[in-house]
């Protein structure tokens, strides 16, 4: 899977109800080569009087991981740090 680099405006229709949206990039010092800055669309979203920001990351699969998915394959999500609160959602093209 690569990172969707440009998001549309039905990207950025389809997240605006939260407050403050902006598109932040992701990246680290020292990313090794080959390391493409991953872009994200960040949110403030206020739910039963609670703030939370809210940070969601496009993922494109290819052939390959369609195959995979296909022939009951899994789906990980790794991060570094940590865990933090998340979920997995499929949007329609």
């Amino acid at each position: 899977m690569t990172p969707v680099v440009e998001f549309t405006d039905e990207h950025l229709d389809y997240w605006s109800e939260g407050d403050d949206m902006r598109i932040v990039i992701f990246t680290a010092p020292g990313d090794p080569p080959g390391c493409v800055p991953c872009p994200g669309i960040a949110t403030r979203v206020i739910e039963d009087g609670h703030e939370f920001h809210v940070v969601r990351v496009a993922w494109k699969p290819d052939e390959v991981d369609l195959a995979h998915l296909a022939h009951g394959g899994t789906i990980w999500l790794s991060t570094w740090g940590g865990l933090p609160a998340h979920r997995l959602e499929v949007q329609a093209p």
